[in-house]
């Protein structure tokens, strides 16, 4: 969970729900879109084309550094939260000569 630098208004109608408010802290979670914000801005500099990387790309990259480290399969799964393991392997991967790919609905 990605906290806000400030501590969480308790009441009113700006007040989050119990479960984004971290209990130790008193901060409440960011929203997805400005955690994204916060961290293309803080990694565009580490970027060679100096865009930042995307919440998304971070988890693939997670990921394959998981995989590459010798976690299991249903591990994996269980992190990512996808439903076929062989689906999330493939997309880890990428593309390679030879394999047959096709639409799935």
């Amino acid at each position: 969970m990605l906290l806000a630098d400030r501590r969480a208004p308790a009441s009113g109608r700006r007040a989050p729900a119990t479960a984004d408010i971290d209990p130790t802290t008193g901060r409440g979670r960011l929203s997805y879109p400005r955690a994204e914000y916060l961290f293309k801005t803080a990694s565009a500099e580490l970027d060679p084309h100096r865009q930042g990387w995307t919440l998304h790309q971070l988890r693939h990259s997670a990921l394959q550094h998981l995989a590459q480290a010798g976690r299991t399969a249903p591990k994996l799964q269980a992190k990512r939260a996808a439903t076929s393991i062989w689906r999330a392997l493939a997309a880890m991967r990428g593309p390679r000569e030879g394999d047959v790919t096709c639409a799935v609905p």
